[in-house]
């Protein structure tokens, strides 16, 4: 009678096994990230749609968009609150929104109970801004929680003319020229009936990438507050159509709130205090552009090869030029 013995797996069998596995593995991979990123994609598309919808409803209370930059006094030569503030209620964050007190900005201490709540709508997950917060080196106490959303303040800069000076001071001294040729501007919200091009081709807000250091560099340290939904200046929660969507063309901001990171997406350089010639991109962590919504709340994603020229008609209100297709 035959016995049978069962023969043991050879090295080079076990070897080829696991190469085998290691190579499905890797063509795997790829695909599993991609599913991944196109559903992160995919509810950055769905803040984008819920931040728009919220505007639309704020202007159906309100009778006109919220400025862009501005408060409901002065304090201390400026006023600050951004537009995200305003459309909290309207985005389920009605608790958030009563631990504002208006009659102080947002670099005061009564509103650091605000400032430090974390708002997952306004947050990609693209991006590593969520759980984040940026310490301002002026209090201890204050820590401004990141974001990836800003609204749109036309084709150019944040204003036209501030004498070569803050918007805060020309806002107190009632100087210069704020205004702007996008759906935002300082000081002065815009009623829809202006928006001649029509609402379905001018751009309302869009995407920015957060910036990566949080640690409180102000008076005398650079620091990065692009990202920073309660933060009002330029890069942090408003944005320009002067360049396109992810360029390695630096942002210009405000004094040291600039940290060059060209390999993050995060180019810029220091424009000083004069906010005229203050200009951030749109960016995003998504491939090839970025989210953009329109004043009708659609959105669509923006190919960063797109025209240059056409990406300022986007963010305009009233040029008089007929948008062609993109």
């Amino acid at each position: 009678m035959k016995s049978f013995h069962s023969r043991g797996v050879t090295l080079v069998e076990l070897l080829v096994v696991i190469a085998i596995i290691g190579i499905l593995v890797a063509l795997l991979l790829p695909a599993v990230q991609a599913a991944r990123e196109a559903a992160r994609r995919t509810q950055c598309t769905n803040n984008v749609k819920q931040i728009g919808l919220s505007f639309l409803n704020f202007e159906e209370t309100v009778e006109k968009l919220p400025p862009g930059w501005t408060g409901d006094r002065v304090a201390n030569g400026y006023t600050e609150t951004t537009p995200f503030m305003r459309i909290l209620p309207y985005m389920e964050e009605g608790t958030v929104a009563q631990l504002f007190d208006f009659d102080f900005t947002t670099l005061e201490l009564e509103n650091a109970p605000a400032v430090t709540q974390q708002i997952a709508s306004f947050q990609c997950p693209s991006d590593n801004a969520a759980g984040r917060a940026y310490q301002h080196g002026l209090y201890d106490d204050m820590y401004y929680t990141r974001s990836n959303y800003a609204v749109c303040f036309g084709s150019r800069n944040m204003a036209r003319d501030t004498r070569g000076i803050s918007v805060t001071r020309v806002a107190r001294i009632n100087s210069g020229d704020l205004t702007t040729d996008g759906a935002f501007q300082s000081v002065e919200g815009k009623a829809l009936r202006l928006f001649i091009d029509g609402t379905s081709k001018t751009v309302l807000a869009s995407e920015l990438n957060a910036g990566q250091d949080d640690e409180g560099g102000y008076p005398s340290t650079p620091y990065d507050a692009r990202g920073l939904w309660a933060w009002p200046n330029m890069g942090a929660a408003i944005y320009t159509h002067r360049t396109t969507p992810n360029t390695s063309v630096g942002d210009r901001l405000w004094l040291l709130e600039c940290v060059h990171m060209p390999e993050r997406n995060l180019p810029c350089s220091s424009g000083g205090t004069n906010q005229a010639v203050h200009f951030s991109a749109a960016r995003s962590r998504h491939s090839g552009g970025v989210n953009a919504v329109f004043v009708d709340g659609h959105v669509t994603f923006i190919d960063e090869t797109i025209d240059a020229e056409l990406w300022k008609l986007l963010a305009t209100i009233n040029d008089g030029f007929i948008i062609p297709e993109y």
